[in-house]
């Protein structure tokens, strides 16, 4: 495997290089093609004078009056230029189309005009129009192309001589020239090389007026051409302006998709601008605001580098590919390892696929997250096949102890049955170091820990004494069947309350098994050995929770029965007091039960708060017997300390109705030297305890011998 990790990494600095290299050819192919990028974008809300080295303009046009003057504006309406023809056109050249890459450009112009009529003889009367144009030169005077030419052609042709301009125009006449226009004076028309449109539009129907011949002041028109390259395409929308609020643009075009393939018609380079004319008849044609883009056309990329590209591309494919098999074969013979023996089980936890997880937790969604602890986070789900909601353990991939607890729980835990152990459903493996699943009931009342005030609550009465009894009585049933009632000795080494689960009605369930020790007992006598030697085993780690660990483990690195029996002792003590377990509460109390005195009526109870009226019971006996029991169970001498069996017996109805068993604690002052020195040289420091790195026993898959080498006192 150090090779496939060696040539992995040779993989991906030869696709990091050849990206770099990649990467260098396309932007050297970008300088060298900047100059044909062509696309064409302007703003102009208004024009000013210094606006005039944007555009060319012919004889009769100019900027004036903050507006593109098409033709002449003299500045009275008694005096205009009669039979007069103008063009505007931007100086910077639009790139339409390139046939090398058979790309035509699309583009968008928007634009306001201003169309008004002139007094002549007392009249007023409209004459000419204007265009907006495509055009193959820039502003140029056509001879004789006023009136009905627009500027464009000598009307006397209908069509523009040879050596003139191609040209298409989208025409605003308003003057009806018969034999050329279709409709009246007040229309809109595509025109190509000639005033005679491909296509017209008559605006009345649209309730659009260019030019209101009684209105001195003009009429305001806004328009939006869209030309589609890709359709071939033309869209054009005409509104009148009311007032001096900005206009929406139309839903509904005047002229509709109206085909015209112009890289048929004009050269690849084009000038847009505007064109008009007026005859006898005198007509102002302004031009107020302007906006036009353009798309960029295609980078030009070399031959070389296409294939240089093609090459490494191929190159790079191959490569990965081959990581990719690598990584797979490399999966699934982990995968291989870590379930031959699962797989052998003939009973037990069914296997869900990893879809199926991830759809009953809604994608391992935050809002689903229950809890998360040292071996990974807990997602509630539910699994709609079987109408049921479940607890989806997502052990971590940074543990190192993850895998170790995966096996621990599907060969342990789902083969244990009894009902004060949360039970596992299933499990799931299909992506070795990061979806390793375990499947457990649901428990909707969370774990223990949250309903004490340590854990956070702050309603004693949300949590009554009959239910905090009830609850020993259910952790303590489930620790017997661990210890003498299974197949196997178990010792669970992590007994606290957030590893007590509680059901709807807050029976208490013993969960999470990964750190368990398994012993095999040759003979299935689960009795108690006088001599502590039968059911124990030695560790080389410290594994559990700072506070509920059991002196011995840290001095001789024991992990037996009574190690567990100290850790409920713990536990018990935290459900009465509603505080954690300390050496100078133990010591306290030990000192009040050596003098023979009562602990709810010590200063102990009433600096805590602890009275058994306060737990709403009604059986002070049954209070004070589960405060012995408690010190009894963390005696620092473990063979002083009850058996489970005891334990279950004292918290039984039968025998609180035979009256309260008694707990001899006894406490010497050398056994209580001995907890101080190991307390303080210890004190639970997080030396002694990590959950990435802490030592599960591998007898969880193969029944360890009950011996093992002299431990280690520094826990690591």
């Amino acid at each position: 495997m150090a090779m496939a990790s060696s040539s992995s990494s040779s993989y991906f600095i030869i696709i990091i290089i050849m990206g770099f290299w990649a990467i260098s050819g396309l932007d050297a192919s970008s300088s060298s093609s900047s100059a044909h990028q062509n696309n064409v974008q302007f703003n102009f809300d208004s024009f000013l004078l210094t606006d005039v080295a944007y555009f060319n303009f012919t004889q009769y046009s100019n900027i004036q009056f903050t507006a593109l003057q098409v033709t002449y504006d003299t500045g009275s309406r008694d005096v205009a230029i009669l039979n007069a023809s103008g063009q505007i056109t931007y100086t910077t050249p639009l790139r339409l189309w390139d046939q090398k890459y058979n790309y035509t450009a699309s583009f968008n112009t928007s634009f306001l005009i201003n169309m008004g009529p002139t007094q002549d003889g007392g009249k007023n009367i409209t004459g000419g129009g204007m265009a907006f144009i495509l055009s193959s030169l820039p502003a140029h005077d056509v001879p004789n192309s006023y009136g009905a030419g627009l500027g464009l052609i000598d009307p006397s042709n209908h069509s523009s001589p040879t050596n003139a301009s191609r040209f298409v125009a989208i025409e605003f006449d308003t003057f009806y020239d018969p034999g050329i226009d279709p409709y009246n004076a007040n229309h809109v028309g595509i025109d190509v090389d000639t005033v005679k449109s491909v296509v017209t539009q008559d605006l009345d129907a649209y309730n659009i007026t260019l030019n209101q011949n009684l209105v001195n002041m003009g009429t305001n028109t806004c328009v939006w051409i869209d030309y589609d390259g890709h359709a071939k395409a033309f869209d054009i929308y005409l509104a009148n302006q009311v007032s001096d609020s900005p206009v929406t643009k139309p839903e509904v075009p005047v002229i509709s998709q109206y085909q015209l393939e112009l890289n048929e018609i004009l050269p690849d380079t084009v000038h847009l601008g505007f064109s008009a004319s007026t005859g006898t008849i005198k007509e102002t044609h302004c031009v107020l605001q302007w906006k036009f883009n353009s798309t960029a056309f295609p980078k030009e990329i070399n031959k070389p580098l296409i294939i240089g590209l093609s090459v490494g591309l191929s190159i790079a494919l191959i490569l990965i590919a081959s990581m990719v098999m690598l990584c797979i074969i490399k999966q699934r013979k982990a995968q291989s390892e870590l379930l031959k023996h699962i797989r052998d089980l003939n009973y037990g936890p069914r296997r869900f696929s990893y879809r199926v997880l991830k759809k009953a937790t809604s994608r391992f969604s935050e809002k689903n997250k229950l809890g998360e602890g040292g071996f990974g986070a807990v997602y509630r789900g539910r699994l709609a096949s079987i109408n049921t909601d479940i607890a989806v353990k997502r052990l971590s991939s940074k543990s190192a102890q993850g895998e170790r607890e995966f096996k621990a729980e599907i060969r342990s835990m789902g083969r244990m049955r009894h009902k004060n152990l949360v039970q596992l459903l299933g499990w799931s493996y299909e992506n070795c170091n990061s979806k390793l699943l375990l499947v457990y009931e649901y428990m909707p009342n969370g774990s223990l820990d949250r309903w004490l005030p340590a854990g956070g609550s702050t309603d004693p009465h949300s949590f009554s004494w009959e239910r905090r009894f009830n609850v020993l009585r259910g952790v303590a049933a489930g620790l017997l069947y661990l210890h003498e009632e299974w197949e196997m000795v178990v010792i669970h080494r992590d007994l606290k309350p957030s590893n007590v689960m509680l059901d709807a009605d807050f029976n208490a369930k013993l969960g999470d098994f990964g750190l368990a020790e398994l012993i095999r007992n040759s003979n299935h006598n689960h009795n108690r050995n006088p001599d502590g030697d039968e059911e124990s085993t030695r560790t080389f780690s410290i594994a559990g929770t700072p506070g509920y660990i059991a002196p011995e483990c840290f001095e001789a690195g024991l992990v037996t029965k009574e190690s567990d029996v100290y850790s409920f002792g713990s536990m018990a003590m935290e459900v009465v007091t509603g505080t954690k377990l300390s050496a100078q509460n133990l010591h306290w109390l030990w000192k009040i039960k050596e003098e023979g005195g009562n602990i709810l009526n010590s200063e102990f109870a009433e600096e805590k708060g602890i009275s058994w009226s306060s737990h709403g019971s009604s059986d002070r006996e049954q209070v004070e017997m589960v405060l012995e029991m408690s010190l009894a169970c963390c005696h620092p001498d473990p063979s002083c300390r009850p058996t489970v069996r005891q334990i279950v017996h004292a918290l039984s109805s039968s025998a609180n109705a035979d009256g309260n068993p008694k707990f001899a604690i006894t406490v010497t002052s050398e056994l209580m030297d001995r907890y101080n020195r190991v307390s303080a040289s210890s004190s639970y420091p997080e030396k002694f305890w990590d959950p990435n790195t802490t030592t599960t026993s591998a007898a969880i898959a193969t029944a360890m011998d009950s011996t093992m080498s002299a431990p280690s006192r520094t826990g690591r």
